[in-house]
C-alpha cells in the first residue's frame, strides 16, 4: 500500500501596486496561494493557523502598497521567491503560486 500525503492549500489576495522596468506603477490584485505538505498539513496544522503565519508574515506587509519598494523587480516571479523566503521558516512550505491576472502566473515549487 503506498504512503499518503497529504498538502493543505490557502488562497490568500494582495491588492498591490508595482512598477516593472520603465513601465508605469499600476495595479493588480495578485492572488496567491501557498501549498504546504507533510504531517504539518496532516493534522497538526489547520487553516485557521496557516492563514493566520500567511498573513502576519506576507499579507501585512505586501497588501495596499507599491511593492516595487520592497521586491526590486516585482514580477511574479519574484513575488513567489519573496514569499516562499518568507514563509519557509515558519512552514513545511510545497509550493507558492502567484496569480497577477486570472491567465497569467507562476508556480514556484520549493526545494526541501
Amino acid at each position: 500500500m503506498p504512503e499518503e500525503k497529504m498538502e493543505l492549500g490557502l488562497v490568500e489576495y494582495l491588492e498591490s501596486a508595482h512598477k516593472v522596468g520603465e513601465g508605469p506603477l499600476h495595479g493588480h490584485n495578485f492572488r496567491v496561494e501557498i501549498v504546504v505538505e507533510g504531517e504539518y498539513a496532516g493534522g497538526e496544522m489547520d487553516f485557521h493557523k496557516l492563514r493566520a503565519i500567511v498573513e502576519s508574515e506576507v499579507i501585512k506587509e505586501l497588501d495596499h502598497i507599491d511593492i516595487s519598494r520592497i521586491i526590486e523587480v516585482p514580477v511574479v516571479e519574484n513575488i513567489a521567491r519573496y514569499v516562499a523566503k518568507k514563509l519557509k521558516p515558519k512552514l513545511p512550505l510545497k509550493s507558492v503560486s502567484v496569480w497577477e491576472t486570472e491567465d497569467r502566473w507562476c508556480k514556484l515549487v520549493v526545494e526541501k
